[in-house]
């Protein structure tokens, strides 16, 4: 797999539309608080940010050849030019061990900052339904679509920024994690802290594989376990 320079407009192009993408992570914090309290308007919310939104962008990003799919982490190689054999090893051997690093952090954020009690968050929104089967639909959503998106948006497309020489790489590792840290910032410190080291993790991962379907998965399942 080899990844195409981008031009100075396309650069600018992808840099606004990632702008575009991220910031309703950013603004989340303040009104899923106080639309949680009318379930039609959180969901047309969430359903127009994490599927609509992301789904108009990417469609955008390609139609105006920012990117081919191989170039944003979905193929079937390790690296640059890796061989198709390596690609199932990875799958089965690093996603479980993303998985448990990442469940790791959980405990090391607990004795660093203990979390403190919400007004709002999407295992509560998850576990305040009486139905069992709300619930579980609701957990599935809830953990695919964060882990797609935010993997393809912080790790996948911001990659595509960055030089693949010089200091393109630490550059790209220190800013996606620093984003897609400060991107949780409604959970306060112990928030912050799991998303700092699975931030810090998944760059470094990617930056060395420029392989998504690890990451993803990976992602998917610390969020089932942690909405559950």
């Amino acid at each position: 797999m080899q990844t195409a320079t981008l031009s100075d407009d396309k650069h600018r192009k992808l840099a606004t539309l990632l702008l575009i993408g991220y910031l309703p992570f950013y603004l989340n914090g303040f009104y899923n608080p106080i639309l949680q309290h009318t379930q039609w308007a959180f969901w047309a919310a969430d359903i127009a940010i994490w599927i609509i939104l992301p789904a108009a962008l990417f469609t955008w990003g390609r139609r105006h050849d920012l990117y081919r799919w191989p170039e944003i982490g979905f193929n079937q190689q390790v690296g640059f030019g890796g061989p198709r054999w390596a690609f199932p090893i990875l799958l089965v051997i690093a996603t479980p061990i993303l998985f448990y690093l990442e469940k790791m952090s959980f405990t090391i954020a607990m004795d660093l900052a203990p979390p403190k009690p919400q007004e709002f968050s999407f295992g509560n929104e998850v576990q305040r339904q009486p139905s069992a089967l709300v619930r579980l639909v609701k957990l599935i959503y809830f953990a695919f679509t964060a882990g797609f998106v935010e993997e393809i948006y912080m790790r996948g497309m911001m990659r595509r920024l960055f030089r693949e020489d010089g200091a393109g790489p630490a550059l790209f590792i220190i800013l996606s994690t620093l984003i897609f840290t400060f991107a949780h910032w409604e959970n306060g410190a112990y928030g912050l802290t799991i998303a700092f080291m699975w931030g810090l993790m998944a760059a470094v991962f990617y930056e060395i594989t420029r392989n998504l379907w690890p990451l993803i998965l990976a992602h998917i399942l610390v969020d089932l376990v942690a909405f559950s």
